[in-house]
């Protein structure tokens, strides 16, 4: 049995900012966007936010948005770029994301190209491997507070 997390209920016109280490380093987590679309499909998952100040805008799931308060206007703080540093090759983590088990560990294999990790379940499941899981939705676990099941 799956259980399914609910869906942050974000509408258009909301204000946002990006969760840390979800994206690339090219896109500011300081920058404030405005959703301009939400789902309406059955199967349709990703917002669609557009940069208040101009730019390019970034389409994901509610769960990399943070619900910015404040003004809008701080150009100051634009040009800022914060990001996660992929994690050493071995490290244990859990991954808390919708589509992940959170009881789940995984073992990072190497980091992507894209700043990402490259994992597996701790294990092993025939071979397979998830390409770039960023670092920000990654939990290091200290290995020596593990046991064998």
């Amino acid at each position: 049995m799956t259980t399914s997390t609910p869906r942050r209920a974000l509408s258009v016109g909301d204000k946002v900012t990006i969760a840390p280490g979800l994206f690339p380093a090219s896109v500011s987590t300081t920058q404030v966007f405005e959703i301009t679309k939400v789902p309406t499909r059955a199967n349709e998952v990703n917002y669609v936010a557009s940069p208040v100040d101009g730019g390019r805008g970034v389409r994901a799931q509610a769960f990399a948005f943070i619900p910015f308060e404040g003004e809008a206007e701080a150009p100051e703080v634009a040009g800022r770029r914060e990001f996660a540093v992929p994690l050493t090759m071995g490290t244990v983590v859990t991954v808390t994301h919708p589509q992940f088990n959170p009881d789940d560990l995984y073992v990072v294999l190497a980091a992507a190209r894209d700043g990402g990790n490259r994992l597996t379940r701790l294990g092993g499941e025939n071979d397979r491997y998830w390409k770039s899981i960023p670092t920000g939705l990654c939990t290091v676990v200290d290995p020596r507070g593990l046991s064998h099941r």
